[in-house]
């Protein structure tokens, strides 16, 4: 009966705050802020505070808030997007021994009183698309137009789009693509949950970022101190773009707030206000820029051409669904060793304009067009293969180059593992149990990384290098849950701190004079990814001599700096079974212009020691690759001139209009490849190429 009555009490005493009484100018609207009074304090319980007396800002009493990560005062409050406000609050910490984070808003809501999400505004341009089949309610399947090569896994759809942007806030932004498949000039599209409405064929649709509900900060996970400390910001203006500059402003549709505090232990608050700024006129509304889209395209949807003939390249540009007649870009096709061989200016009066060039030999043109419309820069780039399967590197091996890498390791080999394994709790449960995990390496210094063991064996292994930059902080637990023994390795020669407690600071500092992948090239001795590799080795080579692991599947995969190191693995570990590198860097470093990333310098006899290219000779494993091909830092050429050289069943993926890590994603190769690696990893039956 308490509980009933408490809960008739509470449901009255919002109803009473929710009320739209009329409210002057400087007059608080955020009723029961300051827990003077018990029935203001009773509406409060939602955010888990209770009216506390021996403290307090002013007056009588405050609020004691328990510890949650983020909870909202029940109290709607209507607002005019017209006029300006000012949300202040003041906050106390109460436990000296914790570090409190704490964060004081509004989240902002629509005319049906629902949040609002970033989701609704987050345009991804050039992505507008058209439904080629009805898309009916409950289905998880669409049908869309080829312009949905610009898509990519985990963003969201938004329908019945419009060239200008006035379908914003879209609220159809609310399904997230889950699966991309060329379906001829098409492309069918799944959905992760059905639709709640029906389209027709011919619905514009475009592809959203992914977002929350928005809030605007008064203070956001600011550390909160042991006095009492106003925190307080204004809110005017609308904005449908969310930038640093933007942040105080309301986003179009907003019609009511509501009060959010979040904080990670007890705190106090008091004397909190909303109220309407007199005489202040709000900025004018920020527009939602419309860029002009500038598109350069292939005659073929995979352009791999014989040499001598010629690859041709449409370029158009438009803007809010119209044709831009009047620009004139220019475009530059370069060649063999990155050498220009045609640039010069486009006419687009008719709408569009041709390009086309050709090799006399193996290698790749790359497109590249530029124009200038209104002040601001655009560009757009595509490129063409020339008989790519005959691509070769641009420098020999040195000749001894095994006998360098087998002293290296006889080197290390004389120094013991001293495998240490430090239990992650976090990261463990009935299933399996992860480690951080270090070996020794030369020169006193040791390698680093994370483990994840499932408790029952014989099991396959799986072992990743990241891409360059500050590397992981956790354990691969994803592999582990499908029983997968699993290792990621960093190829720092340091232990740097999780992301929570410093990482990047620590980061900035190892690459302050120089970037850790440029370090020591002086002599091949010396340079900073000798230590990496043969740490990496030993790592993945003391996977090979753990009970858990079954003998026959030991696969390696990564991206760029990854995918560079999963060539050299297996070059190195005759166990691997099977590699896929996406993107892989560290290939065809004697390529001048068009070397792989990091391009330590092509007349460097050092670096050939470290080139990709010489491991993937000794490569026998099956091998799946992806190419982007406008990658400018992980070139076409460079990542052909390593395919070519393995010696095991192997295939590639191209990516027309991939570059490193831009919008454009490769959908087949990334579909193929989660298939595969469970293949090859005993998981299902296995795809080619295999053994």
């Amino acid at each position: 009966m308490r509980s009933l009555r408490k809960s008739l009490w509470f449901a009255l005493a919002a109803a009473v705050l929710c009320a739209s009484t009329p409210v002057a100018a400087g007059e608080n609207l955020l009723r029961g802020g300051d827990a003077e009074e018990a029935r203001e304090a009773l509406a409060w319980e939602a955010l888990k505070a209770e009216r506390y007396t021996a403290d307090r800002h002013a007056g009588e009493a405050c609020f004691k808030k328990a510890p949650a990560n983020y909870t909202r005062d029940p109290q709607v409050i209507p607002i005019d997007v017209n006029k300006a406000y000012r949300l202040s609050g003041f906050f106390k910490g109460l436990d000296p021994n914790k570090l409190n984070r704490l964060s004081f808003g509004l989240l902002l809501l629509d005319q049906d009183q629902q949040p609002l999400s970033t989701a609704f505004f987050n345009v991804m341009h050039q992505t507008e698309a058209e439904l080629r089949a009805p898309a009916e309610q409950g289905s998880k399947t669409l049908v869309v137009s080829s312009e949905a090569y610009r898509w990519g896994q985990w963003r969201l759809v938004a329908f019945n789009a419009q060239d200008d942007y006035s379908d914003l806030p879209n609220r159809t932004a609310t399904n997230m693509i889950s699966n991309l498949t060329p379906q001829g000039e098409n492309y069918e599209v799944t959905l992760n949950a059905p639709l709640a409405a029906s389209y027709p064929v011919g619905t514009k649709v475009r592809m959203h970022a992914g977002g929350t509900a928005y809030r605007a900060y008064a203070v956001s996970d600011t550390a909160c101190p042991q006095e009492w400390t106003e925190y307080a910001a204004e809110i005017a203006g609308v904005s449908p773009v969310l930038t640093d500059e933007n942040q105080m402003k309301f986003l179009p549709g907003t019609r009511f707030v509501q009060v959010f505090i979040s904080n990670t232990t007890e705190i106090l608050f008091d004397d909190l206000r909303l109220v309407e700024l007199e005489g202040v006129t709000p900025p004018p509304p920020v527009e939602m820029e419309c860029p002009p889209q500038l598109l350069v395209e292939n005659d073929r949807a995979d352009p791999v051409y014989q040499c001598m003939e010629q690859a041709r390249f449409t370029v158009r540009m438009k803007r809010k669904g119209q044709v831009v007649t009047t620009a004139e870009p220019e475009v530059v096709l370069r060649g063999v060793e990155g050498r220009e061989i045609l640039r010069e200016k486009l006419d687009l009066t008719q709408g569009e304009a041709t390009i086309s060039g050709t090799l006399e030999a193996p290698g790749y043109i790359s497109c590249l067009v530029r124009v200038k419309v209104e002040g601001k820069d655009y560009e757009a780039r595509a490129a063409a293969l020339f008989e790519p399967e005959k691509i070769q590197p641009a420098v020999e091996a040195p000749e001894d180059f095994m006998e360098f890498w087998e002293a290296s390791r006889a080197e290390l080999a004389q120094i013991a593992a001293d495998v240490q394994l430090t239990p992650l709790p976090d990261y463990s449960n009935a299933q399996y149990d992860s480690y951080k995990i270090s070996v020794a390496n030369l020169g006193g210094t040791r390698s680093y990384g994370f483990l994840s063991v499932p408790k029952e064996g014989p099991c396959a292994a799986v072992a990743m290098v990241p891409g360059a930059g500050p590397g992981v902080d956790t354990p691969p637990v994803s592999w582990a849950q499908r029983g997968v023994m699993a290792l990621s390795i960093n190829v720092f020669h340091t232990e740097l701190p999780p992301y929570s407690a410093g990482r990047m600071e620590a980061y900035r500092e190892l690459n302050k004079e120089k970037w850790y992948f440029l370090q020591g090239l002086e002599d091949r001795n010396t340079y900073y990814y000798r230590k990496s590799i043969l740490g990496a080795v030993r790592m993945v080579e003391y996977l090979t001599q753990r009970p858990e692991w079954d003998q026959q599947h030991l696969v390696v995969y990564g991206a760029s700096q990854g995918g560079g190191f999963s060539l050299i693995l297996s070059g190195l570990v005759p166990q691997v079974t099977a590699l896929s590198a996406s993107m892989p860097a560290l290939c065809d470093f004697g390529a001048g212009a068009i070397a792989g990333w990091p391009k330590p310098g092509s007349d460097n006899p050092v670096v050939r020691y470290y080139d990709a290219v010489n491991f993937s000779r000794h490569v026998r494993c099956p091998a799946l690759l992806s190419v982007g091909l406008v990658d400018g830092m992980c070139t076409p050429s460079s990542i052909y001139a390593a395919y070519n050289q393995l010696q095991g069943p192997k295939r590639i993926f191209n990516g027309p209009y991939s570059g490193h890590g831009s919008l454009v994603p490769m959908h087949e190769f990334g579909q193929y490849r989660d298939t595969w690696l469970r293949g090859q990893l005993g998981l299902e039956a296995k795809t080619p190429p295999t053994n």
